[in-house]
C-alpha cells in the first residue's frame, strides 16, 4: 500500500500532522529528563549559563512589573538604572511570557523550563506541517525530519536563550507565507508570521529576514514561480511584504535602537571591521 493510501485510511490532516510532530519529540525530551533527573523529574534544573544569570532575574522583575502594574519603561534594579523597554524587546517580547502574571514569582524558573520544552516540541511540530503541507504523501519523512530539527545540535546547543525559539520554531510558517506571496500574491500569512518572529527576538529576526531573501532567490530561480514579466511585481511584493511586518514591530524596536545608539559602545566604538585569516 503506498504512503498516500495509508494516510487517507488513517486520515491525517495537518493538524494531526502538527500534533504528531509536536509530541514525539516533546516525549524523547521528557524521557531524557527523566532519564538524568531534571525538573519536573528531579531537583536538576535545565537552566543554565545566561538563562540563569541573565533572563531568570529579568523575567521576574518582568512578572512583578506585570502584575503591580508598574512601568516598563526604566528600571532601576541594575547599576544607576537602564531602559527597561529596550531590554524587553531581545529578553522578553514573546506573547506566551504574559502567562507569568497567572503564576506565583517562586515559580518563574520552572515557567521558563517548560516553555523550553514546550518551544522545542513546538519547532517540531511546525516544520512537520510545513513539510507535510508541501506533500501531503509524506507524512512519516515530514514527521522524522521535524523530529531531527527539534532535536538538532543548534536547538540542544542553545536552548537555553529561550527569546530566541518563538522566532526559530515559526519560521516554517514565514517560508510558508513567502511561498504564498509568490505564487498567490496573498501575503497575509508572511506578514504575520514575520512580524511575530521580529516582535519576539530582533537578533533572530534579522538573520531570518536575510534568509528569507536567499529563499526568494531559490523560489524565483528554481520554481519559475515568477515570469520575467512579473518579476519586479513580485519583488516589489516581497519588499512592502516584508516592510509591513518590520514597520507593525516599530513600536517595540525603534524605542530599542535608539536606546542602542546612546550606548557607550555604539557612540566611541570601532567595530572590528573586516580581517582575513590564512
Amino acid at each position: 500500500m503506498t504512503g498516500h493510501g495509508i494516510e487517507q485510511k488513517k486520515g491525517l490532516s495537518p493538524a494531526a500532522v502538527l500534533a504528531l510532530g509536536t509530541a514525539i519529540p516533546f516525549l524523547i525530551l521528557l524521557l531524557a529528563y527523566w532519564r538524568v533527573g531534571l525538573f519536573p523529574f528531579g531537583e536538576r534544573d535545565i537552566l543554565e549559563i545566561d538563562s540563569v544569570h541573565q533572563y531568570l532575574p529579568f523575567l521576574t522583575e518582568l512578572r512583578r512589573r506585570l502584575v503591580n502594574g508598574e512601568s516598563l519603561y526604566y528600571s532601576f534594579s541594575g547599576g544607576l538604572g537602564y531602559n527597561f523597554w529596550s531590554t524587553i524587546a531581545y529578553y522578553a517580547a514573546s506573547p506566551i511570557n504574559l502567562f507569568m502574571v497567572l503564576i506565583p514569582e517562586a515559580s518563574v524558573c520552572d515557567f521558563m523550563a517548560w516553555m523550553m520544552l514546550l518551544k522545542l516540541s513546538l519547532s517540531g511540530g511546525i516544520l512537520s506541517w510545513y513539510l507535510f503541507r508541501r506533500n501531503r504523501e509524506g507524512a512519516l519523512y515530514a514527521l522524522a525530519l521535524g523530529t531531527m530539527y527539534a532535536l538538532s545540535n543548534f536547538f540542544l546547543g542553545y536552548k537555553f536563550n529561550v527569546m530566541w525559539l518563538d522566532s526559530i520554531a515559526v519560521t516554517p510558517v514565514i517560508l510558508f507565507g513567502l511561498e504564498r506571496l509568490v505564487r498567490e500574491k496573498r501575503p497575509g500569512i508572511y506578514i504575520i508570521a514575520l512580524f511575530y518572529a521580529l516582535w519576539c527576538n530582533y537578533y533572530i529576526g534579522y538573520m531570518i529576514c536575510l534568509f528569507l531573501c536567499l529563499y526568494l532567490l531559490c523560489l524565483l530561480w528554481g520554481e519559475r514561480a515568477c515570469g520575467e514579466e512579473k518579476l519586479l511585481p513580485c519583488l516589489l511584493r516581497f519588499a512592502a511584504s516584508s516592510l509591513s511586518a518590520g514597520g507593525m514591530t516599530a513600536v517595540l524596536l525603534l524605542p530599542a535602537y535608539l536606546s542602542l545608539k546612546l550606548t557607550p559602545s555604539a557612540l566611541y566604538g570601532q567595530g572590528p571591521g573586516v580581517s582575513f585569516y590564512t
